[in-house]
């Protein structure tokens, strides 16, 4: 149980941690040119200003980008609440909480997939006006130009990713730690003789034959032991659905006489 709540404590983490991603990731530029020594760009919380210099290319596109980040923004604060509410709240049950984390962890994935296709798009489209910007440039003076436009968001998608992947990883393990519990004879007599005393009165002898056979294994008869050994065979007959338990009871009671 310990090691089952300590994977839970670390996906808990990862998934704050994601969604810390998703506002560190608004530093990276989501276009920047550098040229001739000369640095520009804009990163995602300069759009979150909804005053950018992209806007005067196109003022719809920076509206766009800008409320995308904004989205990106508070989601990812409400992934970050969200896990502290569950690290501080003990009544989430494991399938509800994973239920959940699951459904944070992969919009935080979706949100940085988008990130990473906005920055590809303001590149592609600064690159496609950049001729409207430096007038009279040959060819060969526009493509130097293009490529000293670059894009960092795919920063974040990387990062991110490696962290989903942690993620699955400590869930997988977790579902290996999972354990089911197997019913014997001696529980379905302890689970089934309050409510059934008839259960209880039958399975004196066998119940006195199994504790005789731990402490005076010298002085028990082999018939005996047979016996106990047939009768658990019928029990895991009737607990896998092949016979009834009346058939059960019945087999039982042949056994002992």
């Amino acid at each position: 149980m310990n090691n089952r709540n300590n994977y839970k404590l670390v996906k808990i983490g990862l998934s704050a941690l994601l969604g810390l991603i998703l506002i560190i990731s608004l530093f990276f530029n989501i276009y920047y040119i550098s040229y001739l020594g000369i640095g520009v760009g804009e990163s995602g919380f300069k759009f979150l200003t909804f005053n950018t210099e992209l806007s005067l290319l196109d003022k719809s596109l920076s509206i766009v980008i800008s409320i995308l980040c904004l989205i990106q923004a508070i989601y990812g604060m409400i992934c970050i609440f969200m896990s502290l509410h569950m690290l501080l709240d003990s009544t989430y049950k494991n399938d509800r909480a994973n239920f959940i984390l699951d459904m944070l962890n992969m919009g935080s994935i979706f949100l940085l997939v988008i990130f990473t296709i906005i920055g590809i798009i303001a590149k592609v489209f600064i690159c496609d006006n950049i001729q409207y910007i430096e007038g009279g440039l040959s060819n060969s003076e526009l493509s130097i130009i293009k490529s000293f436009i670059h894009t960092s968001t795919f920063w974040g998608l990387i990062i991110g990713v490696i962290i989903y992947a942690l993620y699955w990883l400590f869930k997988k393990f977790e579902n290996k730690q999972v354990t089911y519990p197997t019913f014997q004879y001696n529980d379905y007599l302890k689970t089934n003789s309050v409510s059934n005393p008839e259960i209880l009165v039958n399975e004196k002898k066998p119940a006195i034959a199994v504790k005789e056979e731990k402490t005076f294994e010298n002085t028990i008869d082999k018939n005996e032991n047979d016996n106990i050994d047939l009768i658990n065979k019928y029990f895991d007959l009737y607990e896998k659905g092949a016979i009834t338990q009346e058939e059960f009871q019945k087999k039982k009671k042949t056994i002992l006489r």
